[in-house]
């Protein structure tokens, strides 16, 4: 018998499900009914003459088969949905839209306040945001299913314009009632057997490597508490009291409402970020302005800081 194709529903609704893990709630992201969506993914298994996720008491469980086709579908859909955009931008030239991606940390905190800005002096821009991994970032961007992207650098790339956006150093956010709170700056000395906060290895790699030289050097103790994959999440402990957390100087400037002190560490580790748009095509007029209204952005957010 010849198997049934797959199309662009039953990979929506496929992938509704992977984002949310049950039918019943990706049929109400979708504005379908359960059984509609449970037919659709029955399509997709049946074309592909596989399972795709362990039954457990009503519960669905992705076998690795459908983490790998989830990410190729997730990415072909971006895709159709950046034709269609374009599409209604063709149709109508009077309302500018500018679809952003970033990883979730940059995406939740500092770029929120250059979008609104960028918003008040071009109000009929229309703004798409989307929070993803640094690795379909660039996926995204390269493949022209967004207009621009922010990515942490150093970064190489021939499918991608690369745009230095700005760098900052490393603070060590810290509740204001600590006594390392009073120092004009830490050192790794200081933070010796200390109940630390970092980001997790798997997300700044780089980062953590730099940190654990200094640790090394000073011959200090680094006391792992625990592990985040967010600046705000870091934020959120510190100011919990479980310890503190090195974090990027910028980003942090976000969280200062939480009865946190952020004290430079040193040495300095620099933390450089990029703005990223596709090599193969010029950005639109809207994706210039945005660029370069965030440059302007982030100068002048980081003069606080070095006053």
């Amino acid at each position: 018998m010849r198997k049934p194709p797959l199309n662009l529903k039953v990979l929506e609704s496929f992938c509704a499900i992977m984002r949310v893990g049950t039918v019943t709630e990706a049929a109400k992201s979708l504005h379908l009914t359960q059984s509609a969506v449970s037919r659709q993914l029955a399509q997709v298994e049946d074309a592909l003459g596989m399972s795709l996720f362990l039954r457990d008491k009503g519960r669905l469980l992705p076998l690795p088969e459908a983490h790998e086709l989830f990410k190729e579908a997730d990415f072909t859909l971006s895709g159709f949905d950046r034709i269609r955009h374009l599409a209604e931008d063709l149709q109508s030239l009077s309302v500018a839209k500018l679809r952003i991606v970033g990883t979730q940390g940059f995406i939740d905190g500092i770029l929120a306040g250059a979008v609104t800005s960028f918003m008040t002096i071009f109000p009929d821009v229309k703004i798409f945001l989307d929070s993803r991994s640094a690795e379909t970032v660039i996926e995204q961007v390269a493949g022209r299913a967004v207009d621009c992207g922010f990515v942490k650098s150093p970064l190489t790339n021939p499918l991608l314009s690369i745009e230095p956006m700005f760098s900052c150093g490393t603070v060590c956010a810290v509740k204001r009632e600590h006594p390392l709170a009073r120092l004009d700056v830490i050192t790794a000395r200081d933070l010796h057997d200390m109940p630390l906060i970092l980001l997790g290895k798997g997300r700044s790699f780089t980062f953590r490597g730099f940190l654990q030289q200094a640790f090394h050097q000073a011959g200090a103790y680094m006391n792992i508490k625990a592990e985040t994959h967010t600046v705000s999440t870091s934020c959120t402990l510190a100011a919990g009291g479980i310890g503190i957390a090195p974090v990027n100087e910028l980003m942090a400037q976000s969280y200062r409402h939480m009865g946190l002190a952020f004290i430079p560490f040193h040495p300095v580790i620099t933390h450089e970020f990029s703005f990223i748009t596709s090599a193969q095509f010029p950005p639109s007029r809207v994706t210039q302005a945005f660029f370069a209204h965030c440059k302007k952005y982030f100068t002048q957010i980081k003069k606080p800081s070095q006053g």
